[in-house]
């Protein structure tokens, strides 16, 4: 019987170290696994640069810059870009009409 309750307390504090370490490795890398659940932003930016082989650097609100290859648009054109906040990714543009 003693056997018993020893395997169920070893299986508890298992659980609960398990359950620890994957909240402490959340924090340490700033809740990764939280901040794919939050919605996508959508901003203004302008074209800072545009480079000779066709890539625009934009920058938004949040000062983040944020490239588009093969891009479209001109140096100082406003676009409006969809993306998640804190990322320097691009899920979308469009010019702003």
């Amino acid at each position: 019987m003693e056997y018993e309750d020893y395997g169920k307390k070893m299986l508890i504090y298992a659980s609960v170290a398990i359950v620890g370490i994957f909240f402490a490795l959340q924090a340490l890398f700033g809740f990764p696994l939280f901040k794919s659940f939050e919605s996508d932003s959508i901003s203004d930016a302008r074209v800072v640069i545009k480079d000779a082989s066709g890539t625009c650097i934009l920058e938004a609100s949040d000062k983040i810059p944020r490239v588009i290859h093969n891009c479209l648009y001109d140096k100082e054109d406003i676009v409006t870009i969809t993306y998640k906040k804190g990322s320097p990714d691009i899920r979308g543009h469009n010019p702003k009409s």
